[in-house]
């Protein structure tokens, strides 16, 4: 059976500003035919007869986030109709998404809606339907726009379902996961019609793909479920799959059938903030009853059911409450969990299942995942440093390293006296310019002085063939020549011989009558990745005086990040050179040089190796120039007042977070010596937290130590 839709011919009834501001609701491509179940998608199309006076605002073309709140559709009779989303969105339940806003005139700003998702049709029958709309407004006031009606008539089709049904269980089950973007949008679309479905069968279909497998479409399916005309149905089903030993259950899972039942529980009460408390506090303990009992049955499952599910139980606990055994049973599953799965546990999971079982499962992933053997090969230093290091070692002997420097770099070997020959005789054979920089970073790390006279040559032969380059490039023609540019060997040379890494990274910067050589404007910021000393610093001070802005900006930025605290005094004098020269032209100020602005008052309020004080960030404040950059320092100011507010924390995946007035760190020793840079007499108000306040003795021995560290050198801690 079919609905027929038929557009009325009525004017649009406008609440507010009749006259100037138009809402015609249409269906798409003029369709007039539907089913029971079928997706009804809707245009609304806003006009106005007054340019540029009203504006429509909007997010996602779905019903999530703030979308839910900008229409309201109003269907008669209203029997055998329902809102499917009543319940979720009870108590002004929103999320984010993304935002538009577009000036209104007589060329249509148009809205798509898929009418399933705020109405839900029981039978069959005659209905009308119109809009009215929230997302006009006038000069940031609302405006409220009612439109037209469209007449509906629902007729029932069951064959009809059963073929779609089977078309949207085909592309779920062979549309790639993870596919282009044509691939993502068939399995959204197909998720999308399993909701408007709402048949006994399609909540079985729901329910079993929740596997784990596909986030976006599990979300989509979590809201079809909660969506459903048959709620003691999909309870039923969810039961009945949490026990299941072949079916995998994620938090979704759990989260779906803890809402629906405490749902069934808690009828929805207008504007009743008690009824919503304890639908809160019911749901979030149903969700906790659920995952014991799966914690209960995750024994009876298998394989990727097994793995997934025992994820599901692991990840509320505190990290420390994880046993060995338990890491252990999760490192044996973890190649049955999907990849993006096995990515969370070693990326931002790690303190939770990280362990000696685990160490097999990194080696596996070195040797067979290129892709995530950066990752794994710094757990499995971390695990056991011994075939870590040996690993490292052999990557760093390569003539083409395969892993990142910032990995190769992790050896707390200052100089590696067995690989320098090899490292030297890489970097003169190395097939490439690509190989031959990964190289170069690895001899700014680990060579010594030794292999110091072959690397001056190896850098005056460079410099010599790239100068002498005879190709061109672009329209009129270009020479490629131009000098050598290697901060890597830069910082090498600084550390191996500093009055001659000076000399050169001062040539480095002095050479600009290539065309297309443009390394002065980042040889300092480039060279002070791999290495720093008190040459470099004044190199980096020389910069501030620099004739060109581009140079300023890369030496007030590298100093905030890399510069001693003695850099202070030259930054300042280069602040207060900048405020001079615009002070009487604020207005004339152009964007490099509100860059250079914006880099000072980063460094002299957020510097690395410093703390900027209350009188610091005054100064700044005297400084800056433009609204951009008195508004960056005035959000510091607002956090410098005394005493300091200070606190450190421990997550749920067992990170660690740690705020001081505007400064952040994330680690314990980057907080240690944060909280140690304070001048005496500094009054700090210590707060210390834990997820849900459980007990994190590794924080509080860190706490302790510090708050004695910091009372011995005349900081005063107030708790």
């Amino acid at each position: 059976m079919k609905i027929i839709i038929a557009l009325m011919a009525c004017g649009a009834a406008l609440l507010a500003q009749t006259a100037e501001v138009d809402l015609r609701l249409s269906t798409v491509d003029g369709q007039t035919s539907f089913r029971l179940g079928e997706s009804i998608a809707l245009e609304l199309s806003f006009t106005s007869t007054v340019a540029g006076k009203y504006s429509a605002s909007g997010g996602n073309s779905d019903r999530a986030g703030m979308e839910n709140f900008r229409e309201e559709f109003r269907v008669s009779p209203s029997v055998g109709t329902s809102d499917p989303l009543a319940d979720h969105f009870a108590g002004g339940m929103a999320t984010s998404g993304n935002f538009w806003l577009r000036e209104l005139s007589a060329k249509p700003v148009v809205v798509d809606k898929q009418l399933n998702e705020w109405l839900h049709f029981d039978q069959p029958g005659h209905y009308q339907v119109r809009v009215i709309s929230h997302r006009v407004s006038e000069a940031q006031k609302p405006v409220t726009v009612e439109s037209n009606a469209i007449d509906i008539e629902l007729l029932d089709d069951p064959e009809w379902r059963a073929r779609e049904l089977a078309e949207v269980v085909r592309v779920l089950r062979t549309v790639p996961k993870g596919g282009d973007s044509v691939a993502f949008e068939q399995r959204m679309q197909a998720a999308r019609q399993l909701w408007y479905l709402d048949t006994p069968e399609s909540i079985r279909e729901s329910v079993r793909l929740f596997d784990g497998e596909d986030v976006q479409v599990e979300q989509k399916l979590q809201l079809g479920l909660m969506a459903s005309s048959r709620r003691a149905l999909a309870i039923r089903t969810l039961e009945q799959f949490l026990a299941d030993p072949a079916h995998p259950v994620t938090q979704s899972f759990l989260d779906t059938l803890a809402w629906l039942k405490c749902w069934s529980e808690i009828p929805v009460i207008a504007n009743s903030t008690e009824a919503l408390r304890q639908r809160w506090a019911r749901q979030a303990s149903l969700v906790a009853e659920t995952r014991n009992r799966l914690a209960g049955l995750v024994e009876q499952k298998a394989g990727a059911a097994k793995a997934i599910s025992l994820r599901t139980v692991l990840d509320a606990a505190w990290p420390d409450s994880v046993s060995p055994v338990q890491r252990a049973e999760m490192a044996s599953l973890f190649f049955d969990l999907p990849v993006n799965r096995q990515s969370e546990i070693l990326d931002w999971q790690w303190n939770r299942y990280s362990g000696p079982a685990m160490i097999p499962v990194l080696r596996k992933i070195y040797d067979r995942t290129p892709e995530k053997a950066d990752t794994a090969i710094r757990r499995l230093f971390e695990l056991d440093p011994v075939q870590g290091r040996t690993l490292i070692l052999a990557e760093i002997a390569r003539p083409v390293p395969r892993l990142s420097f910032e990995t190769l770099s992790i050896l707390p070997d200052a100089t590696l006296p067995e690989l320098e020959e090899t490292l030297a005789a890489n970097l003169e054979q190395g097939p490439s310019r690509w190989a031959n920089s990964a190289v170069e970073e690895l001899i700014a790390r680990y060579a010594s002085a030794r292999v110091l006279e072959r690397m001056k040559v190896f850098y005056a032969r460079l410099d010599r063939e790239m100068r002498s380059r005879t190709e061109t490039v672009g329209t009129p023609p270009r020479r490629l020549a131009m000098p050598a540019c290697e901060p890597p060997l830069y910082a090498y040379f600084l550390r191996a011989d500093p009055p001659y890494g000076e000399k050169t990274l001062r040539d480095a910067m002095a050479e600009r009558s290539f065309e297309m050589g443009n390394c002065w404007m980042r040889a300092i910021v480039g060279t002070a990745r791999y290495f720093v000393n008190s040459q470099w610093e004044k190199v980096a001070l020389d910069g501030l005086n620099d004739s060109t802005v581009v140079v300023k900006i890369g030496a007030v930025q590298a100093l905030g990040e890399h510069g001693s605290p003695a850099a202070r005094e030259g930054l300042w004098a280069g602040f207060v050179y900048w405020h001079d020269w615009w002070k009487n032209k604020p207005s004339e100020v152009n964007e490099e040089n509100r860059r250079l602005e914006a880099a000072y008052v980063k460094t002299m309020s957020q510097a690395v190796n410093w703390v900027a004080t209350g009188e610091d960030l005054e100064r700044a404040a005297s400084l800056c120039i433009t609204p951009e950059g008195c508004g960056q320092v005035a959000q510091a100011r607002q956090y410098w007042s005394h005493p300091l507010q200070a606190s450190v924390g421990q997550s749920s995946d067992g990170s660690f977070y740690f705020n001081l007035a505007q400064y952040e760190a994330r680690s314990l020793e980057a907080a240690r010596r944060r909280l140690l840079e304070l001048p005496a007499g500094t009054r700090v108000n210590w707060k210390q937290t834990t997820w849900e306040n459980r007990t994190s003795a590794v924080l509080d021995a860190w706490a302790g130590k510090v708050r004695e560290e910091l009372r011995a050198q005349g900081v005063t801690v107030v708790q």
